[in-house]
């Protein structure tokens, strides 16, 4: 039977050779598991150097997180809207099982974004620049044809950190740690207000929605001195905001050097907890070169789709103040996945915490006018305007 018809459960390596085999990728020479958590993951080796990263969806839900049908279907989106050709931004799709949830990726090696900025932040101001080309072109470059697929993604609101009460099996199935940042969000009528504004967008775009830095993967390019960087894990891929992508990618690099600072603090002087408004700030200064570089390319790139993009879509610049509340809602999600390790949340996932609340309390206000974002962004309030 073919696997294109089969349920098959890929869980080693002998059982990934017969399944591309009978796939019909007959000359395949090696097939390497490798561990990977939400997903079953084979690297897979064919003559002339091709290779394939091939992953399997544990599901969680159909469109949810450990789903592959989201992924599959942004790169046909991507291919068909002329996306994907037009400017390298993300790996190949080679095939995509939607009955056994495997896909088929192009294998691509190189260091992430975050590898590369605990090594050397300097000379990423390329990369930034072209990171934000490709997100204009994803959030734009699709309109046309993301009408016709809409209904099979899943919901925006689903990927926002949830203000409502929790019910008995959400409760009983939370780790402490998760619920002290439940609790957080729950009981802070602010953070309430903040994370529903979030939720109105008037306007979808095709959005990353996890695009952390984990997720950008920098590729050397033969004769280019600096890596190209292609956007990789868009399961969670939906119709959405396009500014919950600058402020996740804007909230990862903070969580990087806020817990690049707080190790070299305690290191240094011993202190076992330092102070997360200290640690915000100079992370905010660290970053603010890459941050300003990438928000500025954007602007540009936007301007160059105004007029583009399809009947009745206006390509804008999101404001100021809900990109910092996605950034804040992105280190609420981290804080938790902290707390999802161990019993508590830890000296990591408390400063993470403290940083989210600080954020999503006052996006609008005078946390936000103090943070590096180019002041030619719009500073339009978070809960009355979408961006």
């Amino acid at each position: 039977m073919s696997p294109f018809s089969s349920n098959a459960v890929l869980d080693s390596a002998e059982a990934w050779t017969g399944y591309l085999r009978e796939a019909g990728l007959s000359d395949v020479m090696d097939v390497h598991v490798v561990s990977g958590g939400r997903h079953r993951l084979a690297r897979a080796h064919f003559p002339g150097g091709r290779g394939l990263l091939c992953k399997q969806g544990l599901q969680r839900s159909r469109t949810g997180d450990g789903a592959l049908l989201q992924e599959g279907l942004t790169y046909l989106l991507c291919a068909q809207s002329g996306v994907a050709e037009a400017r390298r931004i993300m790996p190949r799709c080679v095939f995509h099982d939607r009955h056994s949830d495997v896909l088929g990726l192009e294998l691509v090696e190189g260091p992430t974004l975050r590898d590369q900025l605990a090594v050397q932040a300097d000379g990423l101001a390329g990369v930034m620049s072209r990171i934000a080309h490709a997100l204009a072109s994803v959030h734009y470059g699709t309109h046309e044809k993301l009408p016709g697929y809409q209904h099979v993604y899943g919901p925006f609101g689903e990927l926002m950190p949830d203000a409502s009460p929790l019910s008995r099996d959400e409760y009983a199935a939370l780790s402490p740690g998760e619920l002290t940042v439940m609790a957080v969000i729950q009981s802070d009528p602010d953070i309430a207000r903040t994370l529903r504004g979030l939720r109105q967008v008037s306007a979808h775009s095709l959005i990353h929605g996890d695009l952390r830095c984990d997720n950008i993967l920098l590729v050397a390019e033969e004769g280019m001195p600096a890596f190209a960087p292609l956007l990789i894990d868009w399961e969670l891929a939906r119709p959405g905001d396009p500014a919950m992508d600058l402020g996740t990618l804007y909230g990862s690099l903070l969580e990087a050097e806020l817990l690049r600072l707080r190790e070299e603090l305690v290191a240094q002087s011993a202190v076992a907890d330092p102070a997360a408004g200290s640690l915000l700030m100079s992370a905010a200064r660290t970053i603010a070169p890459l941050l300003g570089g990438l928000l500025a390319a954007y602007e540009n790139a936007v301007g160059a789709w105004t007029g583009r993009g399809g009947p009745g879509v206006t390509p804008r610049m999101p404001g100021r103040a809900r990109v910092i509340a996605h950034a804040g809602a992105h280190l609420m999600h981290r804080a938790a996945a902290f707390a999802q390790v161990g019993t508590g949340l830890g000296s990591q996932g408390r400063t993470l915490l403290v940083v989210a609340r600080a954020m999503l309390r006052a996006p609008h206000g005078a946390l936000s006018l103090a943070l590096p974002i180019p002041a030619g962004l719009s500073a339009r309030g978070t809960a009355r305007r979408s961006g």
